[in-house]
């Protein structure tokens, strides 16, 4: 055994683990803590969460001295054991995260905190640590930079080649596979695009999807679409049970041992019959992510490594998240594409073919057409009248009009025309005045194009640019709130810690002070001033120290609520009784009998009103007015607490209930806090109002009935 005697010193400065309330409350906190002697290093105590956290019992944290450093990662071991001696060193608090190693390999994210506690003479003594998981913070931390840097990538590239390029060496590095590859649609074949690390063999051999007759062609199943085989074919074509542990709900395909799987499943499992080319080549770990956008088929993502145990549930939907963003950003370039290619089609036929060329004389007729203007209007169109052919309301006309007073500039409009077989089609005109051997306008001659695909091309990259952004945004909130929520639950964890210790550490010892001052003021009742006034003090600032334990202990804490009807007369009265305001502070209590009757539990409300008039008190230290009104507003009643203080900076309002948060010399933050949730528990709420110079208006809300409550 190596564990130290502790000394009588180190004995008393941790001696409060041997009394049963206290190890209680740390045996049941979700942190392990710790205590260690500052000479010799040994540990003294650790609380027996540590073996729920790391799969080892106490016992073999406390005999091996060594044994801490053992279990760090090895990339960070040396980091973390400088800043151990340094601290050692300093005396300053330890604290650091790192990687810790369990018991059943896995590894841990934890952060480890500590302070040094000293002797009467200054000397250290002991080591007072704790020591909490993060892992879940730590994953949503690289979730959170991995959309981020994925999404930064998607942005900057340029072309699709170059997106996939990108994509492909940001998929290895993050996933850290040995082997990864993105399948696209080309034509009626889904082969590898880009791919790292796969053999050359394996590439030429498992490139074919398509499932072919004996000539050679594709095999189209009745939507046309090409029949795929394989697990690759699955993920593309939509084939699969969710019902199954190695499918996805979004259809992905995912497993940490091949052989595993192929042992334990059949082919109708498997929903299709798979080659298994990936397993015969050694790949156990292997992932594939559907690209789609509604219900086009773009291809997949492919990961594969010959370890064992590579994926987790939780990044396999971390990828299909990322493969969404992926497939919208190859979308919106192939409707570019597709623009494009339309525009060259366009200027093609435009000289082999000619556009439609319409001839109008100076009453808008037409007189004359060109083959392609027959086509597209009729041979009747001649001797008929432009606007004949107008869809839907329209100022062509008026957009043309300069020609015929003669304007010799070319004139662009865009016009929705009739086709001779009833079809609605966007036309882009360009027209130029016709003038006689006088200089006379004698009409005007315009050539077009049917522009109708071009338009809805444009509406459709203007839709998919859209919908990017908006799942970006939608991401990017979701990891901004759960890292928030992660926040604010470790911050309310360790509230809960430091109220327990603080109510059983320090309510006796303020129970004595004021039994002692009441005793003193009873057997001196002829006390000399000074001596009375030093035991008011006493007194006053026992009450203050109470106040913020019960405040410490009811934010953290579940309290029971029990409503009942109660006149809101009598709540500010009570309130009045048990908080009463200085003498330099004038009341003006403004609230009435006849208001409906609330029902709330009446402690709580007297508490959450008793925060407020305290609060509104500690805002005119030099004196002032207090204002109480209430009035019935809807199913509630308002009882509004005014002060006229210097009011509350625009900045601080955001945060005012936040728990810890206080911009006063004393006090540590909690009765507002506490205020609002005694509120809440009651069906009421909280509102504030304030200005600069002029004081602040705090308004309690409470419901007028149960079903409202």
């Amino acid at each position: 055994m190596s564990r130290k005697t502790p000394t009588s010193k180190e004995r008393s400065a941790s001696g409060r683990m041997g009394e049963a309330p206290w190890r209680a409350l740390v045996e049941q906190a979700p942190s392990v803590i710790y205590t260690e002697s500052a000479a010799s290093h040994e540990r003294l105590y650790i609380s027996p969460q540590v073996e729920a956290l790391t799969g080892f019992p106490p016992a073999k944290w406390m005999d091996k001295r060594d044994f801490w450093k053992e279990r760090i990662h090895p990339d960070d071991r040396a980091m973390v054991i400088a800043e151990d001696d340094r601290t050692n060193q300093s005396g300053e608090p330890f604290w650091v995260e790192y990687r810790l190693l369990t018991r059943d390999k896995r590894t841990l994210w934890v952060r480890e905190e500590a302070l040094l506690f000293r002797d009467e003479a200054g000397n250290p003594l002991v080591w007072q640590g704790i020591l909490r998981d993060i892992t879940e913070q730590k994953l949503l931390d690289d979730e959170w930079r991995t959309t981020v840097a994925f999404l930064g990538m998607v942005n900057t590239s340029k072309d699709p080649r170059q997106l996939i390029r990108a994509a492909t060496d940001f998929i290895q590095q993050i996933s850290g596979c040995e082997a990864v590859g993105i399948r696209l649609r080309q034509e009626n074949d889904y082969p590898y695009y880009e791919t790292r690390g796969f053999p050359k063999e394996h590439i030429l051999l498992e490139n074919s999807l398509c499932l072919r007759n004996r000539n050679g062609h594709p095999i189209l199943d009745d939507s046309g679409l090409p029949l795929l085989e394989c697990m690759c074919g699955n993920v593309i074509s939509g084939r699969f049970d969710p019902a199954k542990p190695f499918f996805t709900e979004k259809g992905s395909f995912w497993t940490n041992c091949t052989t595993e799987l192929l042992a334990t499943t059949t082919e109708t499992d498997r929903q299709t019959r798979t080659r298994n080319r990936c397993n015969g080549e050694g790949y156990e770990s292997v992932a594939l992510i559907p690209l789609r956008v509604g219900g086009l088929r773009l291809g997949l993502l492919q990961f594969n490594d010959k370890r064992k145990g590579q994926f987790t549930a939780r990044w396999i939907s971390v990828w299909e998240t990322l493969a969404d963003y992926l497939a919208v950003a190859l979308s919106k370039f192939q409707a570019e594409e597709s623009l494009r290619a339309m525009s060259s089609r366009q200027e093609a036929l435009l000289a082999a073919i000619p556009d439609i060329v319409m001839e109008v004389d100076d009453h808008k007729v037409y007189t004359w057409a060109n083959p392609a203007g027959l086509a597209f209007f009729g041979k009747d169109v001649l001797g008929r009248e432009a606007a004949t052919y107008f869809e839907g309301e329209q100022d062509t006309y008026r957009t043309v009009e300069p020609l015929f007073d003669g304007d010799e500039n070319t004139i662009y409009v865009e016009s929705w025309q009739r086709r001779q077989d009833g079809a609605k089609r966007l036309l882009a005109w360009w027209c130029r005045a016709l003038k006689d051997g006088q200089g006379r306008v004698s009409g005007a001659l315009s050539t077009a194009r049917d522009i109708t695909e071009q338009r809805q091309a444009e509406e459709q990259l203007l839709s998919l640019n859209t919908e990017l952004e908006l799942r970006v945004e939608a991401r990017t909130r979701e990891l901004r709130q759960a890292q928030e929520k992660l926040v604010r639950q470790e911050r309310l964890a360790a509230l809960g810690q430091l109220a327990g210790s603080i109510a059983h550490e320090l309510r006796n010892p303020l129970g004595v002070i004021s039994n002692a001052a009441i005793y003193l003021k009873m057997v001196q009742p002829q006390a000399p001033a000074k001596v009375a006034e030093y035991i008011e003090i006493i007194q006053n600032e026992t009450r203050t120290s109470e106040k913020i334990i019960t405040d410490l202990l009811d934010f953290a804490r579940h309290q029971a609520v029990k409503r009942e009807a109660v006149a809101p007369v009598y709540l500010v009265q009570q309130t009045l009784e048990r908080f009463p305001p200085a003498r330099n502070i004038r009341l003006a209590n403004q609230a009435r009998r006849g208001l409906p009757l609330v029902f709330v539990d009446p402690l709580q409300a007297i508490q959450a009103l008793g925060n407020l008039v305290v609060n509104a008190c500690q805002a005119m230290p030099d004196g002032g007015e207090l204002t109480i009104g209430a009035r019935e507003s809807g199913e509630m009643v308002e009882i509004a607490i005014g002060d006229s203080g210097p009011g509350i900076p625009p900045e601080q309002m955001e945060r005012l209930f936040e728990p810890l948060f206080t911009t006063k010399t004393t006090g540590i933050g909690l009765g507002l806090a506490v205020s609002r949730k005694l509120a809440e528990a009651n069906g009421g709420r909280i509102e504030v109002r304030s200005e600069m110079g002029r004081g602040c208006t705090f308004t309690l809300y409470l419901p007028t009935n149960e079903e409202a409550a």
